[in-house]
């Protein structure tokens, strides 16, 4: 079963295939909508892409859908990012629901080269290895100015502030923020920096964020001031961590100036804050 799209080939794997067929319900979360034609399936919410929810809002409406009639499959390999907007950031009610609710299982069909959620009823704890995959799937280490842009429209932004105890060391090119007790990941959603001197950061500067020990870091860009709104929940091992006690970003050039330092959570309506 294929297609073209531009010169690369797209496909589904057989076996993929067969537990679609076999299953009742499937969300694409890869941006191929067609598959539901193929596979002659119901589209479980309003958009055949996660592309064409570009709001919390529209994102909400489409995971109310699928509360109430779960996909059995997810798929979440071989995306198609248009914009390099992954669904962590475009459809991040959706994603954090498939990961916290605790009931898909990562299937890893290496042989087939396929990746996707299967429902189960057991609650799933994930290992550091699919973690690692799952960073890989539905995200992207490359946020280059997204936070900058973010950083200067945080108060039209849908987020509040939360309160959070914490030191922050810094070194030649680098800050560290140190928490008094470890943070479960899906209490934090967003770091905002802020350099006490914004003159000085009017040129391109690369940063790199790390939690804890994680291999998974995310590259960042400003040109602007350095205000950045950073998401802390870009990543799977990061939003379903019970144990983050530190976060570190990385300069490739030195750091002059002391930086403000806040917390935020993105705002959800009332009747989804116990999904996510």
């Amino acid at each position: 079963m294929t297609y073209k799209k531009g010169d690369k080939l797209v496909f589904l794997e057989k076996n993929t295939i067969n537990e679609i067929k076999f299953n009742n319900t499937f969300l694409d979360l890869t941006n191929h909508g067609m598959y539901y034609m193929y596979l002659n399936k119901k589209i479980p919410i309003p958009y055949t892409s996660f592309y064409n929810s570009i709001s919390t809002k529209q994102a909400e409406n489409s995971l109310k859908k699928l509360i109430k009639s779960t996909p059995d499959i997810i798929l979440i390999h071989e995306i198609i990012n248009l914009d390099n907007i992954t669904p962590s950031l475009r459809i991040n009610p959706i994603y954090r629901w498939m990961l916290l609710c605790g009931h898909y299982k990562l299937i890893n069909e290496k042989r087939a080269k396929s990746i996707y959620l299967k429902q189960v009823e057991n609650e799933i704890n994930y290992t550091k290895q699919e973690l690692n995959l799952l960073d890989f799937s539905l995200s992207k280490k490359e946020l280059y100015f997204l936070p900058e842009v973010w950083g200067n429209s945080i108060k039209t932004l849908p987020i509040y502030e939360i309160p959070k105890n914490f030191e922050v060391y810094y070194g030649k090119n680098k800050i560290t923020v140190e928490f008094k007790t470890p943070q479960r990941g899906r209490d934090i959603d967003l770091l905002y920096i802020e350099p006490a001197n914004m003159n000085e950061y009017k040129k391109l500067k690369n940063y790199f964020v790390e939690i804890n020990d994680s291999k998974s870091i995310l590259e960042i860009k400003s040109h602007r001031n350095g205000k950045m709104l950073i998401p802390i929940d870009n990543y799977a091992s990061w939003l379903l961590s019970e144990n983050i006690r530190r976060i570190t970003i990385y300069s490739d050039e030195e750091l002059k100036t002391p930086y403000k330092i806040r917390f935020y959570k993105r705002k959800f309506s009332d009747d989804m804050k116990k999904y996510l």
